[in-house]
């Protein structure tokens, strides 16, 4: 449940769906996806052989990044940094308020190297329903789409706060 196509690569070769469910597998006969595993996000990676022509899509080369994270079931939000180095994801955790996590790369745009680290962010309070989310180009606020609503964190107001 709540799978969400949330982004592609630069040059057009990769998709990213990001669902609710700490594990991934591929079905071989029926060549699908399922998630599961209860509290936990997963992103799977898709790829395109022809740039921007979602019929070349394979489900044979794709891979999934999974962890486990106590959240509510309920969308998530991932973007990539510039370099695809970096990936955050945003998702409501049990409090109902936004957790953002940074997961590092090895490897550009490639989520079978991904790793999460030590840098997790509580934003706002209880009542917080994220739909999706975007960072500004520096980086420095995230644009979110709640109770029909857009809202914006400054992250650096945030991090000088001690948040």
């Amino acid at each position: 449940s709540y799978w969400k196509i949330d982004h592609m690569s630069p040059d057009g070769t990769k998709l990213y769906v990001v669902t609710y469910g700490a594990t991934a597998s591929i079905n071989a006969t029926t060549q699908k996806w399922s998630v599961s595993g209860g509290s936990g996000t997963t992103i799977i990676e898709f790829t395109l052989s022809t740039a921007w022509d979602l019929t070349t899509i394979s489900v044979t080369n794709s891979q999934s990044y999974s962890w486990y994270t106590y959240s509510m079931n309920g969308w998530r939000s991932i973007n990539f940094t510039p370099d695809g180095l970096t990936v955050y994801t945003m998702a409501k955790n049990a409090s109902y308020s936004v957790e953002l996590k940074e997961h590092n790369l090895t490897t550009a745009w490639d989520i079978s190297t991904a790793s999460i680290n030590s840098n997790t962010l509580k934003l706002f309070g209880d009542n917080i329903d994220p739909r999706s989310a975007t960072f500004t180009g520096d980086g420095e606020k995230i644009h979110f789409f709640d109770a029909n609503l857009v809202k914006t964190i400054d992250l650096e107001a945030e991090k000088d706060s001690g948040a």
